[in-house]
């Protein structure tokens, strides 16, 4: 019986681990196909479609391995991906929120932050949209991503 127990508290302690290092899915969509989608539904007659909600998404979902690859090609530099467990993320979290001295420095491991993280995915199905509007997402994220490199540094004067 005392080694079932330690099986069982292995296999607990395996599963709380795991979560966090797995890769997680997002939906995602580049500023110029949002602002086109924006357009293209203001100039709609709703009254043709259904009383739902419409998401604006890339068809492609991405992950976060994805995104920190995508982007390190982009500004040319390795990315750096460093998987850390959910209970992890919880305990700094709480640790950030409750001395001040941390809490300036950590603000992006806020509990509200943390609740975000969570989640394996945050995937919106934007075909609603897609198939009543006929609108389609024209960049890629390496495109999206090049794009904002040189706005953030042509407007903001950053180098990347």
């Amino acid at each position: 019986m005392i080694v079932n127990r330690r099986r069982e508290t292995k296999n607990m302690m395996k599963l709380i681990l795991d979560r966090g290092l797995k890769s997680k899915k997002y939906s995602w969509i580049s500023v110029k196909d949002l602002c086109r989608g924006i357009v293209i539904a203001a100039a709609c007659d709703w009254k043709k479609f259904s009383q739902h909600s419409y998401f604006i998404t890339h068809p492609k979902t991405i992950t976060d391995i994805e995104l920190i690859e995508s982007t390190a090609q982009v500004l040319k530099k390795r990315g750096f991906i460093f998987p850390l467990p959910h209970c992890f993320l919880q305990l700094v979290s709480m640790i950030a929120d409750r001395i001040p001295a941390l809490h300036q420095p950590l603000q992006s491991l806020g509990p509200d932050r943390i609740k975000e993280i969570l989640p394996a995915c945050w995937v919106a199905n934007g075909s609603s949209f897609q198939s009543d509007t006929k609108w389609q997402a024209e960049q890629t994220l390496l495109e999206a991503l090049e794009e904002t490199k040189e706005w953030l540094e042509t407007q903001k004067g950053y180098r990347l």
